[in-house]
């Protein structure tokens, strides 16, 4: 069997400017320690099942409250004025310019919410590996649906957006 040489030539996470009032961020991807953080995050209140048959199972025993906004805390930075971010001697965004969690969960929960929803996104952690994550996503996304066609009076997302003081990505409102 011949195998494809798989080849990443660019390697730059993605950021997508916000803006939150006043003040300017940047949602950044999550690098694999972030992600591994996340994931490690997610598991915690999972208890492991093996049935009689020797299958096995997972049952979330309690949610982790904290998984969303921390998320949003690893991967949100203030910018300078210009919008820029400050970075240290190998291109990265300095670990000071993160938002904290605090912050983080100070914000209204659709703010919270659009930046972690967005975080998963562009970071690839969609949770749609298995039944139960894929149960999550619907659910998740139907809430979405009913809340948009409601508040955007049949317009659809865009029209929520355009309605909403949810931060959007600069210039696409």
């Amino acid at each position: 069997m011949d195998q494809q040489e798989i080849v990443f030539e660019d390697i730059t996470p993605t950021e997508i400017p916000y803006r939150i009032g006043k003040h300017r961020y940047v949602l950044r991807e999550a690098s694999g320690e972030v992600a591994g953080k996340y994931r490690s995050a997610c598991l915690k209140g999972v208890e492991n099942v093996t049935a009689e048959d020797g299958t096995t199972t997972f049952r979330r025993l309690q949610a982790v409250e904290e998984v969303e906004p921390q998320l949003v805390a690893w991967c949100l930075y203030t910018t300078q004025a210009d919008g820029s971010l400050r970075r240290d001697a190998d291109g990265y965004p300095l670990d000071a310019d993160r938002v904290s969690l605090e912050w983080v969960k100070r914000l209204p929960a659709h703010i919270q919410t659009a930046l972690f929803n967005k975080a998963i996104e562009i970071s690839h952690l969609d949770e749609t590996e298995d039944l139960d994550g894929l149960r999550k996503q619907i659910e998740r996304l139907t809430k979405l649906l009913h809340r948009l066609e409601a508040q955007g009076n049949g317009k659809g997302r865009e029209a929520y957006l355009k309605n909403s003081p949810v931060a959007t990505p600069a210039g696409s409102a």
